[in-house]
This record gives C-alpha cells, structure tokens and sequence, in this order.
C-alpha cells in the first residue's frame, strides 16, 4: 500500500473517532470525582481523563446528582459514566469499559444498636434501611424485594438519620463510609459492619451508552488495559488497592 493512501486512511480512522464530543457523566463523590477551584478532579477522575487522553478523544466532563447521571447515560448518545457498580441488571443497559475501583459494600448501624443481627439478606428485610435515590445499592435492595427503605439524596442523610434511629441501618463502602465521617465530623468507630452485599462487591466501572459507537468503546477499552499494564493506573489508584 502506498505510504500517502496509508496515511490518508489512518487519518480517516482517527477522525471517524474524534469527530464526536464524548459527554462524560458523574457523580461528587470525593476522593474519586470532586469539583475543585471550578475543576472536576479525583483519582477515578484522573483515571478516565487519562484514558480518554490517550484514545485522543474530545469529551468534556459534569457532575451531577447520581439519578440525573445514570438517566444521561441510559438515553444520551454518546455517553460515558463512572464510576458505577456493574450488576446483572445493568449488564446490558451499558457498553462497558472496565474496573476503576475495586469495591465492597455493607449494611452499617450503630454500634449501640446490639438489638439489630444480619446474617442473611432476608433476615435484613425487616430493617429500616436508608438508600440514595436510583443508586445501585437503592435498585439491588429494591429489586430482592426490600420495602423497608427509605429514599434520600445523599449518604449525608443518611448518616444524619442513623444517628437520630431514623433507619437501622444503611449500605457503604469502607472508603465511602471514611469520607463520609471526616466530612460530618463524625466519629467512625461509632459504627459497626453488619453484612456484606457479596452481589455488588465487585468493583465500580466506566461504561458507555449503548448507542456509542464500538470503535470508541473498543478504543476507551484498551487504552485502559494499557494503562494498567504501564502502572500509570496504579499511580492513580494506589490508596484504593492496598
């Protein structure tokens, strides 16, 4: 093949990739998306500008409540969300990317509380359980049939409420339970770990709209591979996998 023709067809791929602006959706959820001095940082925020940069992609991103975010990226073309748990239900609502952070999640209640004892989801169902609107956890425990809960904004709230037995109980990470307490200035170790919600512990992810072309998904994928296989993405990430 001529090298002028090779050259032309390489720049006609790589525009077919950047022709479109990528919206990017998120969340403020401090360390991993924040907004500061009128940025959008965070280390899952480092990881996905890092991995679009690579693709050459132009994207811009927001932050938004979670419900509006999730909504963008299930009805807008040419979406990107993070970071947010992959479930069987979301499975094929999405075209996913991969892992950013990996992730557990637990029922927390008061330490004071000796009258609550999870040791199955069912036996959970008869608590009261904060929840954030459309939320994975809101729509896994809604989905097992839980008709105790009770829907909030924020993790804020539902901190608030645990403290005045408002709930019993409500689910976080360990990382999102520590942002959480420094932010209200509350004491952590006030609070115990009740039971684990195996079903969405595996991670939060960066995904696509289904209407996203497979070329941009396939690219965004391996760059992301690459990245973790250079260890710039365990630059990014490193408090998260200790």
């Amino acid at each position: 093949m001529p090298v002028l023709l090779f050259l032309l067809l390489l720049f006609i791929s790589t525009f077919s990739v950047n022709a479109e602006q990528i919206k990017v959706v998120t969340e403020s959820a401090f360390p991993l998306s924040y907004q500061k001095d009128g940025k959008i940082t965070g280390a899952a925020t480092d990881v996905v500008k890092a991995t679009l940069d690579s693709v050459g992609l132009d994207y811009q991103i927001e932050i938004y409540p979670w419900a509006r975010a999730y909504k963008k990226a299930l009805m807008d073309e040419n979406t990107l969300i993070y970071s947010m748990a992959r479930t069987s239900s979301r499975e094929n609502q999405f075209k996913w990317v991969g892992q950013i952070v990996p992730i557990k999640y637990h029922f927390m209640k008061l330490k004071s509380r000796s009258d609550i004892e999870v040791t199955s989801l069912d036996q959970a169902k008869k608590y009261k359980i904060g929840v954030v609107i459309e939320d994975v956890r809101h729509q896994y425990l809604r989905g097992e049939n839980f008709t105790e809960l009770q829907v909030v904004s924020s993790n804020e709230q539902n901190l608030a409420k645990l403290f005045k037995k408002r709930i019993d109980m409500f689910p976080i990470s360990q990382l999102g339970l520590a942002t959480l307490c420094n932010n209200a200035n509350f004491d952590c170790s006030n609070l115990d770990k009740v039971y684990e919600l195996s079903d969405l512990s595996n991670g939060l992810y960066m995904a696509y709209s289904k209407s996203t072309s497979d070329e941009i998904v396939n690219k965004t994928k391996n760059s992301l591979i690459q990245l973790k296989e250079q260890g710039i993405y365990n630059h990014f990430m490193d408090e998260f996998l200790k």
